[in-house]
């Protein structure tokens, strides 16, 4: 039975067509939504998503190429309590530093921006490396 994946099954990817066994497809493919019979209109569809993707991909490259642009070599300032040994009674989370970057830039850092945040428990300046795609985000952190 021919059957257009949906999702990862070893060795098969995400929009590809293939031949497989008819009880396979039909018991285990199917009803778990992994893969669906490979009709004209199913194909189309995959193509499509294929191609919207691509395009969502493109503009989210630009985006983060803008906040590259914006954001490289910026000091980005947030204000928290601090002992006087400089350690902070809360520590500074990745949210709070993606909202001071909202605020002071005007970009909302895109989510897997967001994940490579540190988190921080000592007041001063921090320098922050951010990795996407092919570009590299540095900036100082004042706390």
């Amino acid at each position: 039975m021919k059957v257009l994946f949906l999702q990862v099954v070893a060795p098969y990817k995400v929009g590809q067509v293939t031949n497989v066994a008819d009880g396979y497809a039909k018991n285990f493919l199917i009803p778990k939504k992994l893969a669906v019979p490979a009709s004209a209109h199913a194909v189309a569809e995959a193509q499509q998503r294929k191609q919207k993707q691509a395009a969502d991909d493109v503009h989210a490259a630009q985006n983060v190429d803008d906040l590259a642009k914006v954001l490289s070599g910026m000091r980005i300032h947030v204000e928290a309590k601090a002992a006087d040994s400089g350690t902070l009674y809360a520590a500074v989370t990745p949210s709070r530093i993606t909202e001071a970057v909202t605020k002071q830039t005007g970009f909302v850092l895109p989510e897997a921006l967001q994940k490579q945040l540190p988190t921080l428990k000592r007041a001063g300046e921090h320098a922050v490396t951010l990795q996407i795609h092919a570009t590299t985000i540095t900036f100082t952190l004042d706390v």
